[in-house]
């Protein structure tokens, strides 16, 4: 991390002239030290007019929604507090807090059944970043230190395509990335994302357009070898700062390796704290389809160009509906969203993968697990471009095929 006492001569002018530039920046942030105030030029490049906006929209930012009191007025919903799977264990080498967050732990579509994109923008991203931050500041008073930044431990086991591309965490995380950067500059020291799956590099490439070259730099990347990320996270943190299940020493007060009663491990949200029960019915511009028992029904799309995205909405109107994505490429399948049974007649079912290259895309409703009973679907699916017509195929049970004008 770059501090102001290893800065050379050329960034040392820099940083005084920005210092002066925002010496009528009448706010507690600017009580925070020198190294804090150097985090907005490093965000930025050291590039003096650029830093100097960013941090006066950021100051505006936080006083128009009240952010420096949200400590004291925001009182979040019960479902975030008991079910979000992330929270803080210990300290790195270098005294930043480390947190762990159980990406595939969380139920994703319960809990924004259960609050609004708002409310869980606002707890996980600002209550908790506000929150960690406080601490931190006492903990530097106590000891004297001056330490700003944090480590995070992004855990993807037990991940699924389903979580990481459903459309309303996606919509949040895309825009929690752009409040953290805007907001919070170079408060990330080192993100390790351990047991990431294939489909992670899709996801980070979209995420990455977002990000500043100082944040992208300190993303650390690991797949399923425990030895490797192990290996890596012991480099940067103490054995006593890391719970067993993450190759430390440390166990909670019931002996648990995953340090369950200090880190949430989430679950299934109970339906009691979903906002609404109320029947599902359609938006405007769904259209219907009827998927007859024991049959399936395919929906093409053409990609005319490629880095575009096939979006999907759908619900059913009477029970499940084995969901499945794929690419027709060269006489064969590429799976791009593995076959699932997903309950939609209970919650709309969102979601949404990149279009890599240039093709048809397949969406399958399959009902062949039901002998009896006849499913209607609801759906809103497209391709973010200006698709070619596709020719019909035919319907029916050996190719039951549908081809739908893009919009």
């Amino acid at each position: 991390m770059e501090t102001v006492a290893n800065l050379n001569e050329t960034k040392t002018k820099i940083f005084q002239q920005f210092a002066e530039n925002i010496a009528d920046c009448r706010h507690k942030l600017m009580d925070q030290g020198d190294d804090f105030i150097l985090k907005w030029l490093v965000a930025r490049e050291f590039k003096l007019d650029v830093a100097e906006e960013m941090l006066r929209k950021s100051i505006e930012w936080r006083r128009i929604n009240k952010i420096d009191t949200i400590l004291d007025w925001y009182k979040p919903p019960e479902v975030l507090v008991k079910y979000y799977t992330a929270g803080a264990i210990g300290y790195d080498k270098s005294g930043g807090p480390v947190w762990i967050y159980s990406v595939g732990n969380l139920d994703v579509k319960g809990m924004f059944q259960s609050v609004s994109k708002k409310d869980y923008i606002w707890y996980c991203m600002i209550y908790l970043s506000e929150r960690s931050r406080l601490h931190l500041r006492e903990r530097n008073k106590k000891n004297g230190t001056d330490v700003t930044y944090m480590t995070f431990i992004g855990d993807m086991s037990n991940v699924s395509m389903r979580t990481m591309y459903y459309k309303p965490f996606l919509d949040a995380g895309m825009e929690s990335t752009k409040i953290l950067e805007a907001n919070y500059p170079e408060n990330l020291g080192r993100l390790f994302v351990i047991n990431a799956p294939k489909m992670f590099t899709m996801l980070f490439a979209i995420v990455k357009s977002l990000l500043s070259q100082s944040t992208i730099d300190k993303f650390r990347i690991y797949g399923t070898d425990e030895n490797e990320w192990k290996a890596a996270l012991l480099e940067h943190i103490d054995a006593d700062q890391l719970p067993v299940h993450y190759g430390g020493t440390m166990t909670d007060v019931n002996g648990d390796p995953k340090c369950s009663a200090v880190l949430n491990p989430g679950g299934t949200i109970p339906t009691s704290y979903y906002l609404s029960t109320a029947k599902l019915v359609p938006s405007e511009g769904m259209k219907s389809c009827t998927v007859l028992s024991s049959n399936k029904k395919r929906l093409k799309f053409k990609a005319t160009e490629p880095n575009s995205h096939l979006r999907w909405k759908f619900f059913s109107e009477s029970g499940d509906i084995a969901f499945y994505a794929y690419l027709k490429s060269d006489g064969e399948k590429v799976e791009l969203y593995p076959k699932e049974r997903i309950e939609c007649h209970l919650i709309r079912e969102e979601g949404s993968v990149p279009c890599e290259k240039m093709g048809t895309y397949v969406i399958e409703f399959d009902n062949t697990y039901s002998y009896f009973r006849t499913k209607k679907i609801w759906y809103d699916i497209s391709i973010e471009t200006v698709p070619t017509t596709i020719n019909e195929e035919g319907e029916g049970s050996d190719d039951p095929d549908q081809t739908i004008p893009q919009r």
